[in-house]
């Protein structure tokens, strides 16, 4: 993922140069900006375990099952979906999958999931981020799904 942003922003950066603009001006230095607090997500846990717990003590056994293997079907969808998108170059499909796998996650408290459909979401226009970054999501929905599921057993 670095070396996708470091690649596209290295091209950016020499076509807004040739135009002589003073190098703060330059739109890549936002970019990498913007690129690296898209990293954040890497640094995030895979779930938040002690949200899942607090919700776990409110609601009953079979309520959170019911609630935990919705999200999984849901997160397996929604990959199917954006690589679809991906696929068939569809930022507008890529937008949906990442939006609703950034809030489903996010309100199961898939946390790195969940940021991470965010950066998609945010460069749903980029199809060749998109493409590059869809090993890296499809890794984290099975480690997502994973700990749902043992969540799922253990409760």
């Amino acid at each position: 993922m670095a070396a996708t942003i470091a690649r596209y922003c290295s091209s950016e950066t020499q076509r807004t140069q040739a135009r002589t603009e003073p190098a703060k001006a330059l739109p890549c230095a936002k970019e990498i900006g913007d690129a690296q607090e898209s990293l954040a997500h890497q640094s995030e846990p895979i779930g938040d375990d002690f949200k899942l717990d607090e919700l776990s003590q409110k609601i009953d056994e079979d309520t959170l099952a019911t609630l935990l293997t919705t999200s999984e079907e849901c997160l397996g969808e929604r990959v199917v979906k954006l690589r679809a998108g991906v696929n068939g170059s569809d930022s507008d499909a890529i937008y949906a999958a990442a939006h609703s796998m950034k809030g489903a996650c996010g309100s199961m408290f898939g946390a790195r999931m969940s940021a991470l459909a965010a950066v998609v979401e945010e460069n749903s226009q980029d199809l060749n981020m998109t493409r590059e970054l869809l090993p890296e999501i499809e890794k984290t929905a099975t480690e997502t799904i994973s700990w749902w599921r043992s969540k799922r057993m253990a409760s």
